[in-house]
C-alpha cells in the first residue's frame, strides 16, 4: 500500500489543499475528504483512474479533483448550494439527517456491490445510522469509512492485565494503591462521557434495553427513547456503588485528569483518542490502553429481570465519518451516479481504509480491522489505541442526533447530564440535598426524568 501511495503521489498536482488528477476531460468530478487525508485520497484516486483506463481500454471520463475540507462544515456548504457542490463528499454520520429530510439532497445508494460491502464490513451501529426511510421505504444514504469510540487509558504499573478487564479488578488495584486512590475518571461529566454506563450492554448477548431516538421519522425517534429498563436500573444501582466507593469512579473535577494520573491519584481514564497525548505525557512508559471493562451485577444491584451474576460490558458512543453522493451534482443527475457509487465503494473498501490508517492514522470503520490489518499488529501504543477503538465499536452505537438539530439539544442541553450525575452521586443538587435516589423507586423516577428530557426537552415530559 505504501509503495502504491509513493508512486501515485508523483502524479498528483497539489494546489493548496486541492489535488487535480491529470485527465483528458475538462469536466471535474470533485471529491471532498477531510483536510488531514487529502494527500492520501488523492493518491489512491490516481491509482483508481489508472486502473480504470487499463480495465476499460479508455480514459476515465472526468478530471478527478480531491479537495481537503473541514468535514464538520461540509453539510452546511452542500445545503447552501448543492448543485455547485462536489459529486462525493464526507461528513460526520450525525449530519446525515439534515441532508436527507423529506427531500434528500444526497442520493440513496443503489449499487448492489456497494450495499453488500456496507452490510458485510461494518458494525451494526454504523450500518443502522446510514439508513433512513422515505415514503415508507428504507434506503442506505452513505458508506462508513472512519470510526471513533471511547477506550480505557490506564496505569499498567499499578493495574495488571487481568485486573484491567473488569471494574472490580481496577477497584482492587486502586485500593491496593491507597485508600484515596480512584479507579477511574472521565473527560467530562456530560452524557457523552458517561455513556459507558448508560449504554452498557449484556456481555453475553451484546444487548441493551436503552433506546435513543430510534425510528425513521421524528415522531418515532422521540417516542422510541427509553432508559428505564431493568438492565439500566441494575447498571445505575451498580454505578451508584461505584461512584460512592472510596476507590471507585470519580467525576471530572477542578484538577485535570492528567495531573491526577501523574500523581497516582487516579489509575485510569475513560477517554477518546484525542486525549492520548495528554495521558501519554502523564504516564509515559506506564501507559496502557484497553477496551472499557465489564462489571458484574451483585445481589445489591439486581433489579427485575437483570439478575445477580449478570455481566455487563461498558458501552460507548461509536461514531463514524461517511462518504455520500450529492444527488444534485450534474455528473450524478447526468447519468453517471453508478460511476460515483463505484468510487465510493473503492474509497470505503477495507484495503483503502487500511492505507488510510497507515498514512493518516484514521481509525477504520471496518469491523474486523483490529484482527486483520497488519499495521494494527504493530507493537506501538498508536496501533493498540486504534485496535481497541475498533473493538469497542462492537459495543456501542453512533450518536443518533442527525435527523434534527434539536435532538442534540434535548439530549445534551436540557438537564439530562445533571440528573445523570446526581443519580450516580445520590444527591439532589438543585435542592442541595446530599441524600437522594437512594431507593429503587427514587432511582426509577430519576431515570424517568432523563427519559422525559430525551423525548420532550422537559423533566415533566409535558
Amino acid at each position: 500500500m505504501k509503495k502504491l501511495i509513493a508512486a501515485a503521489l508523483t502524479l498528483v498536482l497539489l494546489i493548496a489543499c486541492v489535488f487535480t488528477l491529470v485527465a483528458c476531460s475538462e469536466t471535474e468530478l470533485v471529491i471532498w475528504v477531510g483536510e488531514e487525508s487529502a494527500t492520501y485520497y488523492a493518491s489512491v484516486m490516481e491509482q483508481y483512474v489508472a486502473d480504470y483506463a487499463e480495465k476499460n481500454g479508455k480514459e476515465f471520463p472526468y478530471k478527478v479533483v480531491v479537495k481537503g475540507v473541514d468535514a464538520s462544515t461540509a453539510a452546511e456548504a452542500i445545503l447552501k448550494d448543492a448543485q455547485a457542490g462536489p459529486a462525493i463528499f464526507t461528513i460526520p454520520h450525525d449530519n446525515l439527517g439534515k441532508l436527507i429530510g423529506t427531500n434528500p439532497v444526497i442520493a440513496a445508494l443503489t449499487s448492489q456491490s456497494l450495499l453488500a460491502q456496507i452490510e458485510a464490513d461494518n458494525p451494526d451501529g454504523y450500518k443502522k445510522v446510514v439508513k433512513n426511510t422515505i415514503g415508507g421505504t428504507e434506503y442506505t444514504f452513505a458508506a462508513p469509512y472512519i470510526g471513533q469510540s471511547l477506550v480505557l487509558f490506564y496505569d499498567k504499573s499499578k493495574i495488571t492485565d487481568t485486573e484491567v478487564e473488569t471494574w472490580e479488578g481496577i477497584m482492587a488495584a486502586a485500593k491496593r494503591a491507597g485508600s484515596d486512590v480512584k479507579a477511574t475518571t472521565v473527560m467530562g461529566n456530560d452524557s457523552y462521557n458517561l455513556s459507558f454506563l448508560m449504554l452498557a450492554r449484556n456481555a453475553e448477548t451484546n444487548t441493551t434495553s436503552v433506546k435513543i431516538y430510534e425510528g425513521s421519522t421524528l415522531s418515532e425517534m422521540l417516542e422510541n427513547s427509553y432508559c428505564t429498563g431493568d438492565d439500566t436500573m441494575a447498571s445505575f444501582k451498580w454505578g451508584q456503588r461505584f461512584f460512592n466507593d472510596p476507590n471507585g469512579g470519580a467525576l471530572s473535577g477542578s484538577t485535570t485528569f492528567d495531573a491526577l494520573m501523574k500523581d497516582g491519584k487516579v489509575l485510569s481514564l475513560i477517554g477518546g483518542a484525542w486525549k492520548y497525548d495528554s495521558v501519554k505525557a502523564a504516564l509515559g512508559d506506564n501507559l496502557g490502553i484497553a477496551q472499557l471493562p465489564t462489571y458484574t451485577i451483585t445481589a445489591e444491584d439486581a433489579y427485575g429481570t437483570c439478575e445477580e451474576g449478570t455481566v455487563m460490558k461498558s458501552g460507548t458512543f461509536a461514531d463514524c465519518k461517511v462518504l455520500c453522493i450529492n444527488g444534485m451534482n450534474k455528473i450524478v443527475t447526468g447519468g453517471d451516479k453508478q460511476l460515483c457509487e463505484d468510487i465510493v465503494e473503492y474509497l470505503t473498501s477495507k484495503e483503502i481504509q487500511e492505507g488510510s490508517f497507515e498514512e493518516c492514522n484514521n481509525l477504520p470503520a471496518y469491523k474486523n480491522a483490529a484482527a486483520e490489518f497488519e499495521a494494527m499488529q504493530a507493537d506501538t501504543n498508536e496501533a493498540l489505541l486504534a485496535k481497541k477503538q475498533v473493538e469497542m465499536a462492537e459495543w456501542g452505537i453512533p450518536q443518533p442526533f442527525g435527523y434534527d438539530s434539536f435532538l442534540n439539544l434535548y439530549f445534551y442541553q436540557k438537564g439530562a447530564d445533571t440528573y445523570t450525575q446526581d443519580i450516580l452521586l445520590m444527591r439532589d443538587s438543585a435542592n442541595n440535598n446530599a441524600t437522594a435516589y437512594d431507593t429503587d423507586e427514587k432511582l426509577l423516577a430519576g431515570l424517568t426524568i432523563i427519559q422525559n428530557i430525551w423525548k420532550t426537552g422537559k423533566a415533566s415530559g409535558n
